[in-house]
């Protein structure tokens, strides 16, 4: 007759793969569980057993218990690129914000540079219209105008 596989662990199997995860098995800020290297659900079923010949546990038993205590399985570069890919999501972010804010800043000056534009023009204007002298187009400095006997 085949003997059956245990599903569910008695407390006394409960802390023994508990504290054998505990010394090999650590969890992420984000809530997920990696082995350290060489350790698996596999192998801690494997030492449990080795340590308990007369237990009844399943691999399936090991990772529910881990998946309770510890939480759900990933690799340590995949817990790494999980929290990598949150700081870089939240440097786009802040990305995202400063070019708004470039934007509007270069909005607002196009703005005022089109007023001062417009003074300029003006002032040009008026300075033709009452002394009919030169002056020059806007952008360009001179220090005196030309044909000016004092220069």
């Amino acid at each position: 007759m085949k003997t059956r596989t245990r599903r569910v662990a008695d407390t006394s199997q409960i802390v023994a793969i508990h504290t054998m995860m505990t010394e090999h098995c650590q969890t992420t800020s984000a809530g997920f569980a990696f082995y350290d290297d060489e350790w698996s659900d596999e192998r801690v079923h494997k030492e449990v057993l080795t340590a308990h010949p007369d237990w009844s546990l399943s691999i399936a038993t090991v990772s529910r218990i881990r998946a309770e205590n510890f939480g759900r399985l990933r690799s340590p570069r995949r817990a790494d690129h999980e929290t990598e890919i949150a700081v870089l999501k939240q440097k786009v972010a802040d990305l995202e914000g400063a070019q708004g804010l470039l934007h509007k800043a270069t909005q607002e000056l196009r703005t005022e540079n089109t007023a001062l534009i417009e003074w300029v023009k003006k002032i040009a204007a008026y300075v033709q219209q009452k002394h009919g002298g030169y002056v020059p187009p806007p952008g360009k400095v001179i220090s005196t105008p030309p044909n000016n006997p004092a220069a």
